[in-house]
């Protein structure tokens, strides 16, 4: 409760003044202006109450829903929640004046929400001077997540620059998913020059590099609980004996089947090749596809085994590749090596690769797309996860998130989580 009503304190003022009939009446307006100049200013800080609280709240609701995105993120705990909400909440109420706010929040799995309640020291001038009583400004808000989230990007290095990073004229567009960058470093999200990176929902563990107002849609959320990886326990699929070592294949129609290429597998010169379906172990080597060549396979997975073993799509390429529907590989398209010593680095220079379904993991990868057209933009969908995520010059990678139509499954972890956030109150 206030002890200082300054509109009371005014009238009060005013009635006297016009009751005087007797005596000096300049030198009693002399008088009574301190104590008028101070009831004016004493409810010119009340109005500014009313503004603190309306910031105050502006920040809370984005606390709220930020928390409620957190519940979907795979292997998010309470906890973490609790951090983030802090985290948006303190960044929303930015200020060299705003007195420092706590969040405190209650989370309830089984409705789904995330109830957030904030106070904060009111901003004091004249009323402080006085030593009034003043009780803090408050706000709550509830955000609950319902229905159709996902997860679709997720960068793992947890301490370089650029673990995803933009340039030129390249485009990420993936409006309807969240993208997560690990990386504690300040620039461990770039988006430059003129590069756009669009998401439902987009994280940093630590900083980004770029314009929030040019560069981002909508603005990144930093200091982000970093995530584990969420394929961390695929096991991934056994070599065999080399079914070939350093095959080329020139200008010609051909089929290959499952099983273990050894050293490099080259295909160029217009050659067209189809994979049949089941599991290619490239091992030791490249798989290369350049040349105005040709790579097309349904329910098909590539596991790249050993420090040489990478890919390079050819800018004159042309690839058209879903991944399995079951066994080792379901779900995962190209999956990498943990082990390797160094980071490979896996190339899609394409400007026809415009059907990359399934999963794209590798944990100590470097995935690089530096083309001049869509990459992936006909596919049903796809998701990626990669130690580091580069995007140079002109491609626009779409991220489609149409998993109900596709049969090959999106393993646990990633893709379709069942929730989107809004405030509930």
């Amino acid at each position: 409760m206030f002890t200082i009503k300054p509109i009371n304190v005014l009238a009060g003022i005013l009635k006297r003044f016009s009751n005087a009939r007797k005596g000096n009446i300049a030198l009693s307006f002399a008088l009574a202006l301190p104590v008028i100049a101070l009831g004016v200013g004493l409810a010119v800080e009340v109005g500014s109450w009313e503004t603190q609280k309306r910031r105050l709240q502006s920040a809370v609701d984005a606390a709220a829903i930020a928390g409620a995105n957190e519940m979907y993120l795979n292997g998010t705990t309470k906890n973490v929640v609790a951090s983030t909400v802090q985290t948006v909440g303190s960044a929303n109420l930015i200020s060299g004046r705003s007195p420092k706010a706590s969040f405190a929040t209650k989370v309830n799995d089984q409705d789904r929400t995330v109830q957030v309640h904030a106070t904060q020291p009111r901003i004091q001038y004249l009323s402080a001077v006085l030593k009034s009583s003043t009780p803090p400004i408050t706000a709550k808000a509830t955000a609950r997540a319902v229905g159709g989230g996902q997860i679709c990007i997720i960068g793992l290095d947890e301490s370089a620059k650029e673990t995803i990073a933009l340039t030129n004229r390249a485009r990420l567009t993936a409006p309807d998913c969240a993208v997560y960058s690990n990386s504690l470093s300040k620039e461990g999200l770039s988006v430059k020059n003129s590069a756009l990176l669009i998401s439902g929902l987009l994280c940093t563990a630590g900083g980004a590099e770029g314009s929030k107002m040019v560069n981002y849609d909508p603005a990144p959320i930093f200091d982000c609980p970093q995530l584990q990886d969420p394929l961390r326990d695929r096991v991934p699929p056994q070599a065999s004996g080399c079914k070939a070592k350093k095959l080329t294949i020139k200008g010609k129609n051909t089929t290959l089947y499952p099983g273990t290429y050894c050293d490099d597998l080259t295909i160029t010169d217009g050659a067209n090749v189809i994979f049949k379906s089941g599991i290619y172990i490239i091992k030791d080597g490249e798989l290369k596809v350049t040349g105005d060549a040709s790579i097309t396979g349904q329910y098909v997975g590539f596991y790249f085994l050993g420090d040489k073993a990478t890919f390079e799509f050819d800018t004159k390429s042309h690839v058209d590749l879903g991944a399995p529907k079951e066994g080792p590989m379901a779900g995962l398209l190209f999956f990498s090596d943990r082990n390797t010593k160094n980071m490979n680095k896996f190339k899609i220079l394409s400007d026809d690769a415009r059907n990359l379904l399934g999963t794209i993991y590798l944990p100590n990868g470097e995935l690089l797309i530096d083309s001049k057209s869509p990459v992936a933009d006909q596919s049903d969908y796809t998701v990626i996860v990669t130690r580091k995520l580069t995007l140079k010059e002109g491609p626009n990678l779409v991220i489609n998130d149409d998993y109900g139509i596709s049969d090959v499954p999106v393993p646990d972890g990633v893709g379709p989580v069942n929730s989107q956030v809004a405030l509930a109150q």
